[in-house]
C-alpha cells in the first residue's frame, strides 16, 4: 500500500511543500478503539482503565527485588489490578494533601513501578504531573519545582537530602513522598511533610475517594526539555496528544501492514528516562497493549543483566546506546584475530547484500544469523522483535549495522518531546526505500515541508526539501509561562509547529538532512552543519565522542575527541610512541603526535564520505574524560550541549585557535 498521500496541495507562491498525511488516516487520525462494547478512549486515565478491565490478572509491571544480603533477584510483578489498585491509593492520597484538578505532582526517580503508578494516580484526578530527570542538579529542579508550582513530589531516596534542601525555597511545596523510605538524619523545611511512598499508599487506602477523571484536551503533564540551551521549557502535553500519539504507533503496527505484533506476554525494558516522552509513550503502548514492563535497575553496569532476564520483545534505544554496542562488537572482532575477522566482514557484506537486494530481516541472513550475529541478538535478550531507535539522528553506519547484527525488524523514527515522541517512522522491513531515513508520517500527524531560502532549502528542489513543520493531534499546545518561545514555534498562527529540522522526502518517507540551528557560517561565507560533520566522523574507529565548533569569525573548524582507549593505544604502538603500551588514557592524550595522529585519521574518514575541505576539523583536542549527563555536557538523551562544551573546554579552544590561525 502507499504510505501516505498528500492531504493538502503545496503552495502556489512555493513557500511550503504539499501535506502529507499517513494513509491510515484518510478516514481521520489514530484513536484506540473500544474492546468488548465500552467506548473508545478519549484520555489517558480511560486508556488504562480499559487495559485493567481486559489484562486485569496479566503481569503489567516489573521489578528485580534486592535480598537482605544484597543479592538480587528475578522479576516480580504487579498484574494490571494490582497496579490500579495502588494508583487509586496514591490518588486518594495526594487529594488528601489538598491536590485537584490542575495541580501539579512531581516525580524524581530513576524508572521504577512506583513511577507509572504515581502518573495513573494523578489522571485519574486530573492532576498534572511533572517529571525530573534524575540527573538535574540542585539549581534546575528548583526553577521546575518553582514554575510548575509542584504541590507533592515524589522522590528517590539518594536525591532525598539534596530535595529536602532545595525544598526550603519552593513555597508552593506541602509534602515529598520518598519511593524507598525515608533516609536517616533527612528534615524537610517546616510546614512540608517527609514521609514514605509505602506510607503514603496506607493513607491512601483508608481514606479512599471517588475520581475525578480529566477530559481530552485536560493536561496530562508538563514535560520540562532538557533543553541544549538556556532554561529547561515546559512542554504542554494533553491527554489528546499523549493519546493520539499512542493510538498512532498502534493504527501503523496493527492496521499498516506491519509483520510486528504486539500484545499479552510482550515485555519492554524500561531503561530510558520516564521523564523523556519516548520512553513514556513506549510505555503507554506496551500496556494498552497487554503486554509488561520490565523497570531496569537504575545502574548501567547492570543493565545487560537486566535485559538478559527479561528478554524484552520491543527494544527502544537512542543512538548513543547503539554506538556502544557497535562499539563493543569490533572491538570484539579486532581482538578474535583474522579469521574471525574475515568471517564477520563476509557475513556482513553478505546480509546487507540481500538486506538491500529486498530480503527481510528473518530470510536475509541464513546461516550467517546462527553462526556469526547470534551472539549480537543475545545482547539485547535474544527474543526482541523489534528495535526502535530515537531521540536523535541514527548515522547510516550505526543503521546498517543493527539490521545486519540484530536479526529483527529495525525502524528509524522521528518526533519531539513536543509532538509526544511519535511522528515518523521508518516501516518494519520496508525495504531499501527506508533505509536512512525516518519513514512516513503516523496516523496522528500531518507533515509539510517549508522553505528556508537562506540555506537554500525550497520545496521545489527534486526531491523537495525545507523545514519540518507538523500538525495534528498529537502536537503539543505550548510551552508552560513562555508565551513568546511559543510563538516562535508557531509563527504563522495556522496550527503548524515548526521544528527547526531540514528534512527532505523520498518515495512517500522523510529524511532528516539538516538542522536550521546547529548551522554555523564561517568566514568565507561557506555553512556547515555541525551535527552533520560529527555523524560522518564518528565513524572513525579512533572516536569515542566528537564535538566539533567553529568560530563564525575563523574560516576552519575544530574539535574535541574523547578517543576509544585500544584504538588509542594501538596507534600509540604504531607510531612507536616509546612506552605507549603501558601508558593510561590520560598520559597518551596528551602526546602531540597522537593528536596529530588522529587529525589525519579524522582527515580520511571525511574525504571518504564526501565531507568537503572546509567541513573537516583542522585541529583535535583529545580529552580523555567522556561527557556526560552529570557534567552537563550532555542531556539527558545524550544530545551534546553545545554552550556548556565551549565553556567547559574553553581554554583548549582558544589555544587549539591561537596555535593554528
Amino acid at each position: 500500500m502507499e504510505h501516505c498521500y498528500e492531504a493538502e496541495p503545496a503552495s502556489r507562491d512555493g513557500k511550503y511543500s504539499a501535506t502529507f498525511r499517513s494513509a491510515l488516516a484518510r478516514d481521520g487520525f489514530a484513536t484506540i478503539d473500544g474492546v468488548g462494547g465500552r467506548p473508545a478512549a478519549t484520555t489517558l486515565y480511560d486508556m488504562w482503565k480499559g487495559a485493567v478491565s481486559t489484562f486485569g490478572r496479566e503481569p503489567a509491571l516489573g521489578h528485580r527485588s534486592i535480598g537482605a544480603d544484597g543479592e538480587v533477584g528475578v522479576f516480580s510483578w504487579r498484574t494490571y489490578a494490582e497496579a490500579d489498585d495502588e494508583a487509586q491509593a496514591v490518588g486518594a492520597f495526594l487529594v488528601a494533601q489538598g491536590l485537584g484538578p490542575k495541580d501539579r505532582a512531581g516525580i524524581l526517580a530513576t524508572n521504577r513501578p512506583e513511577w507509572f503508578i504515581t502518573m495513573q494516580g494523578c489522571n485519574r484526578h486530573s492532576i498534572y504531573t511533572v517529571p525530573l530527570y534524575d540527573t538535574l542538579g540542585a539549581d534546575s529542579v528548583e526553577y521546575i519545582m518553582n514554575h510548575a508550582e509542584i504541590g507533592v513530589v515524589f522522590v528517590q531516596a539518594k536525591a532525598a537530602p539534596s530535595l529536602c534542601d532545595v525544598a526550603a525555597k519552593c513555597p508552593n511545596l506541602k509534602a515529598i513522598v520518598v519511593y524507598e523510605g525515608v533516609p536517616g538524619k533527612v528534615q524537610p523545611p517546616s510546614g512540608v511533610r517527609l514521609l514514605s511512598y509505602a506510607d503514603a499508599v496506607l493513607e491512601g487506602r483508608k481514606n479512599s475517594v471517588d475520581p475525578n477523571p480529566p477530559k481530552p484536551d485536560d493536561l496530562c503533564t508538563i514535560m520540562y526539555t532538557s533543553g541544549t540551551t538556556g532554561v529547561p521549557k515546559g512542554v504542554l502535553l494533553t491527554h489528546r496528544n499523549v493519546l493520539s500519539a499512542t493510538a498512532g504507533i498502534r493504527v501503523f503496527l496493527e492496521k499498516g501492514g506491519s509483520p510486528v505484533k504486539f500484545g499479552p506476554g510482550d515485555s519492554l525494558i524500561s531503561y530510558l528516562p520516564l521523564a523523556h516522552i519516548f520512553e513514556r509513550v513506549s510505555e503507554e503502548f506496551m500496556l494498552s497493549v497487554g503486554g509488561k514492563v520490565g523497570y531496569w535497575q537504575g545502574e548501567v553496569p547492570k543493565l545487560l543483566d537486566d535485559i538478559g532476564l527479561l528478554k524484552p520483545t520491543l527494544f527502544p534505544g537512542v543512538p548513543r546506546i547503539f554506538e556502544r554496542i557497535y562499539q563493543g562488537v569490533q572491538q570484539k572482532v579486532a581482538e578474535g584475530g583474522c579469521v574471525k575477522g574475515i568471517l564477520f566482514r563476509t557475513a556482513f557484506r553478505s546480509k546487507i547484500s540481500a538486506i538491500n537486494r529486498g530480503y527481510t530481516s528473518d530470510t536475509a541472513g541464513g546461516l550467517w544469523d546462527k553462526i556469526v550475529f547470534k551472539s549480537v541478538k543475545e545482547r539485547v535478550g535474544g527474543r526482541v522483535k523489534l528495535i526502535v531507535s530515537g531521540g536523535a539522528a541514527l548515522a547510516a553506519h550505526l543503521e546498517d549495522f543493527l539490521r545486519v547484527t540484530m536479526c529483527c525488524p529495525i525502524v528509524q523514527g522521528f518526533g519531539l518531546t513536543e509532538t509526544c515522541a511519535a511522528s515518523t517512522i521508518q516501516i518494519p522491513d520496508g525495504g531499501i526505500t527506508m533505509h536512512y531515513t525516518v519513514g512516513p508520517p503516523l496516523p496522528s500527524v500531518d507533515v509539510r515541508l517549508e522553505a528556508v531560502p537562506e540555506m537554500g532549502y525550497l520545496p521545489s528542489n527534486d526531491p523537495p526539501r525545507g523545514e519540518v513543520c507538523l500538525r495534528g493531534p498529537a502536537v503539543f499546545q505550548g510551552y508552560y509561562k513562555m508565551d513568546k518561545e511559543t510563538a516562535e514555534c508557531f509563527p504563522d498562527n495556522d496550527g503548524w509547529f515548526h521544528t527547526g529540522d531540514i528534512g527532505q522526502f523520498q518515495n512517500c518517507a522523510l529524511k532528516i538532512v539538516d538542522r536550521k540551528k546547529n548551522i554555523i557560517k564561517l568566514a568565507q561565507g561557506e555553512y556547515v552543519a555541525l551535527e552533520k560533520c560529527e555523524q560522518v566522523l564518528s565513524k572513525c574507529p579512533l572516536v569515542g565522542q566528537i564535538w566539533i565548533y567553529a568560530r563564525s569569525t575563523s574560516n576552519f573548524l575544530i574539535c574535541v575527541v574523547v578517543p576509544q582507549d585500544k584504538p588509542l593505544q594501538a596507534a600509540a604502538a604504531e607510531l612507536g610512541v616509546k612506552g605507549g603500551g603501558s601508558m593510561s588514557t590520560p598520559e597518551l592524550c596528551a602526546i602531540p603526535e597522537l593528536s596529530a595522529h588522529v587529525t589525519k585519521e579524522l582527515n580520511k574518514v571525511a574525504r571518504a564520505n564526501g565531507l568537503k575541505g572546509f567541513e573537516i576539523p583542522r585541529g583535535v583536542y583529545l580529552c580523555p574524560i567522556a561527557f556526560s549527563v552529570d557534567d552537563d555536557l550532555l542531556t539527558p538523551s545524550f544530545k551534546l550541549k553545545r554552550p556548556q562544551l565551549l565553556e567547559h573546554f574553553k581554554s583548549e579552544v582558544d589555544t587549539l585557535y591561537r596555535r593554528l590561525e
